[in-house]
């Protein structure tokens, strides 16, 4: 999603040292920052989605097919610390009360997107 990571930088970034600290000593208080950061992220990420344009756009200038079904999701967004240690602020696996629910479906975030049947069968993986 162009400006994707801008808008999770705005919200991760001022926060690292923190989450790091937590990550270590607080495990309840890390939950509950990282929460919050995504819950935050995720909606504006939401508000400011651009790829149904986007997309909108390519299908027009590729003569694609306009009934194409699309959902732009968040599964799952890690963070990694200075040590060289990778920890998950979500993941689809997980239930979390502090993230807005009426914006999940079936336990992943949906950005965009008219595809109305998600399923793990449906969903790519994005390139590495």
């Amino acid at each position: 999603m162009p400006g994707g990571q801008r808008i999770l930088d705005r919200f991760i970034v001022p926060n690292m040292q923190e989450l790091e600290r937590l990550s270590l000593d607080e495990q309840g208080k890390f939950s509950l920052l990282s929460q919050k950061i995504c819950d935050s992220a995720f909606h504006e990420l939401k508000k400011y989605n651009n790829i149904d344009s986007l997309l909108h756009d390519i299908i027009k200038k590729q003569q694609l097919n306009k009934d194409i079904g699309y959902a732009v999701v968040i599964r799952a967004m890690d963070v990694s610390f200075s040590h060289g240690k990778t920890i998950p602020l979500y993941t689809q696996r997980e239930h979390y009360d502090h993230i807005d629910r009426p914006s999940r479906h079936r336990m992943v975030f949906r950005i965009g997107g008219g595809l109305k049947a998600l399923s793990p069968g449906t969903w790519s993986r994005p390139s590495p």
